[in-house]
């Protein structure tokens, strides 16, 4: 909401183009000009499925929130809560810890070119997808294509996995950067590391799905709140909506919902 306020109108442009890891944004000062090249912006936090519903709306309307900025919050997760609790009391992995810190370490000093990057003037250091990893995005990207183009899907989910395109390819290489920091190893991105990209890019359509489901499929998320309570036994036989939201359960709580 920041971006909302007065002297913040120039905020979402910003953010806009430092999405893309290679553009640029200057600042003028009184005695000098700034100029930032190739601007890297990684964005971390939480928020409650309220306020985030309100931005999904906004995302999803006529309105100044539908710019973009929200489809490109690509890797958001709301993954359903267990339905028992199961207390866990034990220390950290600190194996498992050091092994991760090591290899952010390796990959903060890595040198492209002992992994076989090449560069280029214009795009600076790059990889290549090893030719069967190359059959494999192309049969991928043909089959994005057609879901894209396929009648029924809102076009709000339609932009969201539209940026798949290239989420796909950078997932793919992080991994495979991780890799070769990891093991020494180096040469063009390979199969195992595009596969991996694509299992991730399908466990977050699940997420982004719910996520836009709840302002674009009014009910839905009542829907499944209310045959998880059928199939857990808390409603059994017949019963009206009154019984339901009478009870308080979490998303069932009001005669609207039922």
């Amino acid at each position: 909401r920041t971006m909302e306020r007065d002297g913040h109108e120039g905020d979402r442009a910003f953010y806009l183009e430092a999405w893309t890891g290679n553009g640029r944004h200057s600042t003028d000062r009184v005695t000098r000009k700034l100029t930032a090249h190739s601007m890297c912006l990684s964005l971390l936090g939480g928020i409650q499925p309220g306020p985030l519903a309100k931005f999904i709306r906004e995302a999803t309307t006529e309105s100044s929130g539908n710019d973009g900025l929200m489809q490109r919050l690509q890797l958001a997760v709301w993954p359903h809560p267990p339905s028992e609790y199961r207390l866990v009391d034990r220390p950290p992995d600190k194996e498992s810890e050091a092994r991760a810190i090591a290899v952010f370490q390796r990959v903060d000093d890595l040198e492209p070119q002992k992994i076989g990057a090449i560069h280029d003037e214009q795009s600076g250091w790059f990889l290549r997808f090893g030719s069967d990893a190359q059959d494999d995005y192309l049969q991928s990207l043909e089959a994005l294509e057609r879901r894209l183009r396929a009648e029924g899907e809102h076009p709000a989910v339609i932009a969201h996995l539209g940026k798949y395109r290239g989420l796909v390819p950078k997932l793919a290489l992080v991994f495979h950067v991780a890799e070769c920091a990891a093991n020494g190893s180096g040469g063009p991105v390979t199969r195992d590391a595009l596969r991996l990209a694509l299992r991730w890019a399908s466990y977050l359509e699940a997420h982004a799905r719910r996520i836009y489901g709840q302002v674009i499929e009014p009910g839905h998320q009542e829907s499944i709140a209310l045959a998880q309570r059928i199939l857990s036994g808390d409603l059994q036989g017949e019963f009206c909506a009154r019984e339901v939201y009478r009870k308080g359960w979490r998303g069932l709580d009001s005669a609207a919902a039922v």
